[in-house]
């Protein structure tokens, strides 16, 4: 129900949508048939479930749907002449006044349609959230005569609205706890680790000849299992603060990250023979500098890890503008623009079967004597793209290398 009030004598100098319809004579007098039972308008608008006011430009209701006044404990015949503000309880009655104006100030102004959510309390005191949509009537001279307002109850919507963003917090709320617990407990997991592989070490040292050979390769199994644990433990850290250290996202160039990358890499570069080429037209991005980095390390320390034996590894980065048509369906509802850049190798490659398990945490799919690593590298890579509202996905053919695609939503300047 959108109310205002103006004089029912009022003129757009604008050229509007007329609809004409018979003007009363008189205030009093209905320009609508009289209600015998069977006339199409009062039968088609008194079945619909939406509430239906034709009121004029003073706030006088002229028509109402058995709807609309069933909504505040009326019938029909009993709101005709009515003031549409006194349908609102006292305290809310200077707010729908307001309404009433602003509606039809905005009538004289342009002739489009108008659509308002606000919360109304029913006849009995419950509350509904109703959306109304306005549409002016004018006669044939440009005159606005009537304003229909049309409302439909969008309770359930609110509520689902309510109880997802509660859901959203509690989730976050239950994401903060888990990683704030990960990250203190591999802290405190780190000193009895440490006295372990300390006494473990010390006995060997000093017991050695005694212990005897067998219990000696005890000892270093000891060392070695302690070192593994150590390690995942470090890498449990490493994802935690993917979320929990992170800094502000603002925009990076990814080209001096790239160049830093390789960089930093030339040693392994060098001993693996490798060709590393980076595109010359890398974008802006707003990103996490540090986090950006470790990505892009990872991607390609990868790629030369798993090399294929004999075949000198080649890794590439390119990059393209993604259209809209070409985001996948996750993407498609955000006004971003958005970036791929893909990591490409001919190394020994995977079983496709595996492209989405490979971002999961600890996951190998290589024996640890054959590869070194504990198998989160991919699993960090995921959580930075998911922090900066991005995708990441894998393709590959065994033995023919894998292709790994990062989409990220570019800045707005660039």
């Amino acid at each position: 129900m959108t109310d205002t009030s103006a004089s029912s004598d009022v003129s757009r100098a604008a050229e509007p949508q007329r609809l004409a319809i018979p003007v009363p004579a008189r205030s009093g007098e209905s320009w609508l048939p009289p209600d015998t039972g069977n006339d199409p308008f009062r039968l088609i608008t008194d079945n619909q479930i939406d509430m239906i006011c034709l009121y004029r430009t003073d706030g006088t209701i002229e028509y109402t749907n058995h709807s609309y006044a069933r909504f505040f404990g009326h019938t029909p015949a009993s709101l005709v002449g009515t003031y549409l503000v006194n349908l609102s309880p006292p305290e809310a009655q200077q707010s729908a006044e307001e309404n009433l104006h602003q509606t039809v100030a905005s009538f004289l102004k342009d002739s489009e349609k108008t659509t308002v959510e606000f919360e109304l309390s029913d006849f009995e005191g419950n509350n509904a959230w109703i959306e109304w949509s306005n549409q002016p009537v004018f006669d044939d001279q440009g005159k606005l005569l009537f304003i229909v307002s049309v409302g439909r109850d969008v309770t359930a919507r609110y509520t689902a609205q309510a109880q997802l963003l509660d859901m959203n917090q509690r989730l976050a709320d239950s994401n903060r706890d888990l990683q704030d617990f990960a990250y203190v407990a591999s802290h405190d997991l780190q000193e009895p680790l440490r006295k372990i592989i300390a006494f473990s070490g010390r006995l060997a040292q000093k017991a050695g000849p005694e212990l005897g050979e067998k219990n000696l390769d005890y000892l270093d199994r000891i060392g070695g299992a302690a070192h593994r644990m150590q390690r995942l433990i470090e890498d449990l850290l490493e994802v935690s603060r993917v979320a929990t250290k992170g800094s502000e996202l603002v925009p990076t160039d990814l080209n001096v990250v790239l160049a830093d990358v390789v960089s930093d890499l030339e040693v392994a570069i060098e001993r693996a023979n490798a060709t590393v080429t980076i595109a010359s037209d890398l974008p802006s991005v707003p990103a996490d500098d540090v986090q950006m980095r470790q990505l892009f390390q990872n991607l390609i320390g990868n790629a030369l890890k798993f090399r294929a034996d004999g075949r000198p590894p080649q890794v590439s980065v390119t990059v393209k503008q993604l259209a809209t048509d070409d985001l996948p369906a996750t993407l498609r509802a955000t006004n971003s623009r958005f970036v791929q850049l893909s990591v490409a190798d001919n190394g020994i490659g995977f079983d496709e079967v595996y492209a989405d398990k490979i971002f999961t945490v600890f996951q190998r799919l290589h024996g640890r004597d054959a590869y070194e690593g504990s198998g989160i590298g991919l699993s960090v890579c995921k959580r930075i793209i998911d922090r900066h509202q991005g995708l990441i996905s894998a393709h590959s053919v065994e033995d023919q290398g894998a292709t790994f695609n990062v989409i990220l939503p570019l800045s707005d300047d660039k």
